[in-house]
């Protein structure tokens, strides 16, 4: 009934009359809602008996006959019968795989209002085929959903009964549906805070696919238009620029029911993004939008730019563009996608390194090496260089820079003269390079500088020092001279031996110092320390010890800890 004190609805079975006991009155259903000391409203909910005591004052004061102060009336609550049941459409709800959709079975009366009747009968029905109490599992159209929970089917306290189901492959589960066993009750489905008569379960996978846009904004890659796939990707921002970058997940097409043939697509998961650790440059997430980055790099080379969902970041902010999204826990997928960026160099220079100076014994062999390098530094290999040397001849010699980004060529000159060798770059148009070397009379030499007076060269080890001196009679080229060019070897009377190591080598004018990391003690005035002088290659450069003459020095030299060192040992 309503407050207008009319029957509104015909109630099929009476009510008896009965003598109400204390228990009784405190076993209620409903709740006042208003009293002005006359009037009292009351409303309920629920299916049940409303019993109200009201206490009579005479000039505001209780009367104090106790049977006359009180008086009793009752409210019989019945839910309004359903309505006739009609043929509803159904609603699609979505979830990743491996999640949970819960499935509330909530009793109503027709006007769809919840009733809270405990132990009213419901089963659910799954494409009108009724769940058992012991189902275990559930075919759909497409794939098997696992019931996680114990089907009951009868309504708890609160008028409801649940269905819960997970699905760890690609699932749609058509017209799930639940109805009561007595006529007066309406049921109805929530899911996901939704209400619907009948329900379409959808749980789908979700992949990554790049995006030609990032936060609405074009990334700066052309290549990019967009990509689904890297095949045939040619990603190649220049060195020194920033590079944008996204990605995002997508889901599937629906095969059957209230979003057949419509693509789920999943937005609000989390997507974490790095790159593996051979990879030159550095990325920085954007925060203010999922799923993107903004690369950049100094150096030319490949960078791996890794995408995953990460499943840990799973919110209620999740949203679906067809359907409701509905899953709860985590999620079984775990998908990566991987864009390979090269990053190619922006600008291209070249220089000469000269280990052995400019100056050449005439007759001998020289090599000119051209370094070539991005505006960074970076080196670059694979370029093609064009050596022309001023001998006469219209000989190039082609080379092509190596991993160290160098690239040589060797030339001879007879004479004593001036000349230059020429180089061109592929990629840096007609700009040449040139070096000159001044070819010198074949005569120079170098040597380890004789004592004045004495028949003995200018050596020395310095045990307390750490240092081992060789004094030259020329001036040494200071760039000739590297420590990886020196074997420093201990060599005791009694017949072991140590090798040093070189820390350091220092050249002033004529003299080289080499600094070593540890040495052994003394022990007979008859050992000796050999000093082998030889030529390394290093990062494709060939170094000799050269003086300022042009001459070169490998030799061995051996010092003997009695402070001579006899001509015929060096």
């Amino acid at each position: 009934t309503v407050n207008n004190g009319k029957n509104q609805n015909v109630i099929e079975s009476g009510v008896n009359a009965y003598q109400i006991s204390a228990d009784e009155l405190r076993d209620k259903v409903g709740e006042i809602t208003a009293q002005d000391g006359t009037n009292v409203t009351i409303d309920s909910k629920k299916a049940g008996r409303t019993t109200l005591e009201g206490t009579v004052k005479v000039n505001g004061k209780v009367v104090e006959d106790a049977e006359l102060a009180s008086v009793y009336t009752s409210v019989q609550w019945n839910p309004i019968p359903k309505a006739a049941d009609a043929t509803a459409a159904s609603d699609g709800f979505v979830a990743l795989l491996g999640q949970k959709i819960e499935v509330v079975a909530q009793l109503t009366d027709k006007n769809g209002n919840a009733v809270s009747a405990k132990d009213q009968g419901v089963k659910f029905s799954i494409a009108g085929t009724d769940l058992a109490a012991n189902t275990t599992k559930v075919n759909g159209a497409k794939g098997t959903a696992t019931v996680v929970n114990t089907i009951t089917d009868k309504t708890d306290a609160n008028g409801q009964t649940k269905l819960v189901l997970k699905a760890s492959t690609i699932t749609e589960v058509l017209n799930v549906e639940a109805k009561s066993a007595d006529s007066q009750y309406d049921v109805k489905l929530v899911i996901a805070g939704k209400d619907t008569k009948k329900a379409d379960l959808y749980w789908i996978d979700a992949n990554l696919t790049f995006t030609d846009k990032v936060g609405g904004t074009p990334v700066t890659t052309d290549a990019l238009n967009p990509v689904k796939d890297t095949t045939g990707m040619d990603v190649k921002p220049k060195t020194g620029t920033t590079w944008i970058y996204g990605v995002k997940p997508v889901g599937v097409t629906a095969t059957y029911g209230a979003l057949k043939d419509k693509a789920i697509e999943i937005n609000g998961l989390g997507i974490t993004m790095s790159k593996t650790v051979a990879s030159v440059g550095t990325i920085e997430t954007l925060a203010d939008v999922k799923g993107s980055v903004q690369a950049t790099s100094t150096k030319g080379g490949d960078m791996d730019i890794v995408s995953k969902l990460d499943s840990s970041t799973l919110t209620n902010n999740v949203t679906v563009s067809n359907g409701t999204f509905a899953g709860t826990g985590t999620t079984s997928i775990s998908k990566k996608l991987t864009i390979m960026v090269k990053w190619e160099a922006a600008g291209m220079t070249a220089s000469y390194v000269v280990p052995t100076g400019t100056r050449v014994v005439s007759g001998s062999s020289v090599t000119a090496y051209l370094k070539v390098t991005d505006n960074y530094g970076n080196v670059q290999p694979g370029k093609t260089v064009k050596f022309k040397f001023d001998d006469g001849n219209a000989d190039v010699n082609n080379a092509t820079t190596d991993q160290n980004g160098i690239a040589k060529a060797s030339f001879t000159y007879k004479s004593a003269a001036t000349t230059t060798v020429s180089a061109t770059v592929d990629g840096l148009g007609n700009e040449t390079f040139d070096q000159t070397f001044v070819w010198v009379d074949d005569s120079a030499s170098v040597n380890i500088s004789k004592a004045e007076g004495v028949d003995s060269y200018v050596t020395n080890y310095d045990k307390d020092k750490k240092t081992v001196t060789l004094t030259f009679n020329e001036d040494i080229v200071e760039s000739s001279v590297i420590k990886n060019m020196f074997t420093v070897t201990y060599k005791s009377y009694s017949g072991s031996n140590v090798q040093l190591v070189v820390k350091s080598v220092a050249v002033n004018g004529n003299v080289v110092t080499l600094t070593l990391a540890d040495v052994p003690s003394l022990t007979d005035a008859r050992d000796t320390v050999e000093v082998v002088v030889g030529t390394p290659t290093v990062e494709s450069v060939d170094y000799k010890l050269t003086a300022i003459n042009g001459a070169n020095y490998t030799k061995t030299v051996t010092i003997h800890l009695d402070g001579t060192t006899k001509p015929e040992e060096v």
